[in-house]
């Protein structure tokens, strides 16, 4: 396969075949780990590794403050290197900030379902610290085109997690286990790419990090924030699921969104390469039909969507029983709602894409403002008319399903305009 794809692909598509392999491999790893999991944790033990997950979730994004994608940027190898030195100082800065906001929280409330894990604060800490390691690597490594490396983390990341999360089940760890699997995995795929990012950590005197931080201050002062907006609008609600209804609620809503999560990230990552990559071409050529391509993107989009519902309506009950064991109702409940959204997810998720293509900074700002409103309403409404369980899941994936639906709108208008 690798001789194939070396003679019949040019680079850029070989390196994107490459990546998309690594990613297809590690979500078949970590989708084929969760019946095993499902059966040696309790749902409230994975509510609590949920918890965790969401919590760092919410700030990831601005660990780094987005200077890891600037480290692609320079042409000279010494400014790029300043730039990841600084990206790494930074994620370890706020990351110890990260932790003392989570044990706030953990003590106001919000968070208090990661009261039952020990040491939560600085597993959280330690979590942040190394997933902006993590991103600083992997972005030196998308910097010296070592795509192999980067898919084969990916897949060493996790299959480490699941070996090591199914043996803490087996050992009745508890959710200790899961952090502590999870934790040891994203070592694991740090160090698949230390050696790749070691020349770049070293000083070489001629770039000061003071000054890359002036130049680039765009990314921790723009693009870190609009990061940190666009993940609470997809965190929030499992956050607001475990405090309103316990840690093993949100178990079993955790297990249903990452059930979801591997086919629709797959397909939506697929069909966002492919647009972004047809559509590009077009414009680098002057020719038209970018509204005809996404039409008909998104008529094939709705097809694979509607699909996936149907199938997880149909299935979803005794499929969680059968795979998951009697435990998991709430999970096969819960799961039909989230498909109906992840149908309209698949549809929305690569229209967000063009947009980026089209560089609508204003609409994309706008969307994902859009989505933190739509979804603070839903918990709102679910407070106020105290709504159960399940009728809470079914208002907050309304209205996600909301903003894809005003995501696709959007970029029918953009492509529209491409044509006039």
């Amino acid at each position: 396969m690798r001789g194939l794809s070396g003679r019949f692909l040019p680079g850029p598509a070989r390196g994107a075949a490459t990546l998309m392999a690594g990613t297809v491999a590690a979500q078949v790893v970590a989708l084929g780990a969760l019946p095993l999991i499902g059966r040696v944790f309790t749902p409230a033990q994975f509510g609590v590794y949920s918890l965790l997950v969401s919590a760092t979730g919410l700030v990831a994004p601005a660990v780094s403050m987005r200077l890891e994608a600037a480290v692609l940027l320079p042409s000279d190898h010494g400014e790029a290197s300043a730039l990841a030195r600084l990206a790494l100082a930074v994620s370890f800065g706020m990351s110890a900030v990260g932790g003392v906001v989570i044990w706030v929280l953990i003590r106001m409330g919000p968070l208090a379902g990661l009261g039952g894990l020990p040491f939560a604060p600085l597993w959280a800490t330690l979590t942040l610290a190394l997933g902006g390691v993590f991103a600083v690597f992997g972005g030196i490594a998308l910097r010296e085109r070592m795509y192999r490396p980067i898919a084969t983390r990916s897949v060493l990341q996790n299959v480490a997690s699941a070996c090591l999360q199914v043996a803490a089940g087996l050992l009745k760890l508890g959710s200790i286990g899961l952090v502590a699997g999870a934790t040891i995995g994203k070592a694991v795929g740090i160090a698949a790419l230390a050696a790749i990012s070691r020349p770049y950590l070293a000083s070489t005197g001629a770039h000061s990090v003071s000054r890359v931080a002036r130049v680039y201050w765009r990314y921790p002062a723009v693009f870190a924030p609009s990061a940190v907006v666009n993940s609470v609008g997809l965190m929030a609600p499992l956050i607001f699921v475990a405090a309103r209804f316990g840690v093993d609620a949100g178990g079993q809503f955790g297990m249903a969104e990452r059930i979801m999560a591997a086919p629709v990230s797959l397909i939506a990552g697929a069909a966002s390469q492919v647009l972004v990559a047809e559509i590009t071409q077009r414009r680098r050529q002057g020719v038209a039909g970018t509204l005809r391509l996404f039409l008909r993107a998104s008529a094939v989009l709705a097809g694979l969507g509607t699909a996936l519902f149907v199938m997880v309506w149909l299935a979803a009950e005794p499929a969680v029983e059968l795979v998951l064991g009697p435990g998991w109702t709430q999970c096969a409940s819960v799961l039909p709602i989230m498909a109906a959204t992840a149908a309209l997810r698949l549809v929305g998720n690569p229209a967000g894409a063009l947009l980026m293509v089209l560089q609508k900074a204003r609409e994309t700002v706008i969307l994902d403002s859009l989505r933190i409103a739509l979804v603070a309403g839903a918990i709102w409404m679910s407070i106020a008319f105290d709504l159960s369980f399940l009728q809470s899941t079914s208002a907050i994936y309304g209205a996600l399903a909301l903003n894809y639906i005003f995501y696709w709108c959007a970029c029918l208008l953009a492509a529209r305009a491409t044509e006039t």
